[in-house]
């Protein structure tokens, strides 16, 4: 079961992490203001919030916990590849 708010959620963390790492390649000669700097340092803690959420969400639906660390590792597996 996916909940539609929890993608939308991601999307625009992703979009967040898009523009800050962009912004130094956009305006390189401009100084980023604080507002915008705080915008930009919010995409990490929305993705572990978001991990939390999700192993929550899939606890509850009867997911058993070894699967669940196995992905966790797989996952950190192949972003260390990349």
């Amino acid at each position: 079961m996916r909940l539609s708010s929890i993608d939308i959620i991601r999307g625009f963390a992703i979009l967040i992490m898009i523009f800050a790492n962009a912004y130094p390649y956009l305006y390189p000669f401009e100084y980023c203001p604080k507002l915008l700097r705080l915008l930009f340092s919010s995409a990490a803690p929305i993705f572990i919030f978001l991990s939390g959420v999700s192993l929550r969400l899939a606890l509850e639906n009867g997911k058993e916990i070894k699967s669940l660390i196995l992905r966790a590792f797989q996952i950190l597996f192949f972003a260390i590849i990349i």
